[in-house]
């Protein structure tokens, strides 16, 4: 059947795939039009209880943001800084705790992190645009250690296929 041009976008298609004798016939699942996808929300998260990180606690910038959508953001890291490693305490400059690292992606020199934003930060949500610095309070951060995840190690295999014996 041919398929419909008109104003309202409508498709209807019924293609037919034949197999030996046999003739299956596919219906193709109907799609609304004009309509939306619902996505999960990102409130299903878990959500993450609130750090204080008062005036003397030190804090080192890590980062900008780079998107903020809903109550996640993505934080692009500066060049140069150690890798933050997950559930890492993250604030902006005047200390308000706005969440701990959930996940770490991207390049190695220049990793980006994922974090939920914590309720009180949402409040200020409007503040939370791209370039804003973002920094790590120091006592409730882990940095990744390059040594600790470093291993040497080959995918050789010797004559039919068996392992290379350990040097």
């Amino acid at each position: 059947m041919p398929i419909s041009n008109s104003t309202e976008a409508s498709v209807q298609l019924t293609p037919v795939l034949q197999l030996s004798e046999t003739t299956v016939q596919i219906t193709p699942i109907p799609q609304s039009t004009g309509g939306s996808i619902e996505l999960p929300s990102l409130s299903d998260l878990p959500t993450t209880s609130e750090v204080h990180i008062d005036a003397n606690t030190p804090i080192v910038p890590v980062g900008s943001i780079l998107h903020c959508i809903d109550d996640l953001l993505v934080i692009k890291s500066l060049p140069g800084v150690p890798t933050l490693d997950l559930e890492s305490v993250l604030c902006l400059e005047d200390r308000t705790f706005i969440g701990k690292v959930t996940e770490t992606f991207a390049g190695v020199r220049c990793p980006h992190y994922s974090l939920q934003l914590v309720s009180s930060a949402l409040n200020r949500k409007s503040e939370l645009i791209p370039e804003t610095h973002i920094f790590s309070a120091i006592p409730y951060s882990k940095f990744v250690e390059p040594s600790a995840i470093y291993t040497k190690g080959c995918d050789a295999s010797g004559i039919a296929d068996q392992e290379l014996p350990p040097e």
